[in-house]
């Protein structure tokens, strides 16, 4: 949820909390994103850089969540320099007090 009158995002609250027994997992969420880059500027010939990224976020009460991301990124455009790509998977247990 977004609060306006605040400017910014609040905890993420599932209608159902996690409680296997009764049937509840908490709340799910996907996401997906390509971002790109010029790293070139000047007489600077970076290249470019792209990546795209995928998460999952399980959020099993109000204050506490699992997040893991996977991400796929490229360079490119770079005279003389071989194009590129690296893997990252990044996992976070966030507990909020």
């Amino acid at each position: 949820r977004y609060l306006r009158g605040r400017g910014v995002f609040s905890r993420v609250v599932p209608t159902g909390r996690f409680d296997p027994g009764a049937g509840t997992w908490g709340a799910f969420e996907l996401a997906t994103r390509y971002s790109w880059l010029d790293l070139s500027n000047g007489g600077i010939r970076g290249g470019t850089l792209g990546e795209w990224s995928v998460a999952f976020n399980w959020a099993l009460f109000s204050n506490l969540r699992v997040s893991t991301n996977y991400g796929l990124a490229h360079t490119g455009d770079r005279p003389g320099v071989d194009s590129g790509i690296a893997h990252s998977w990044v996992t976070r247990f966030q507990v909020d007090f």
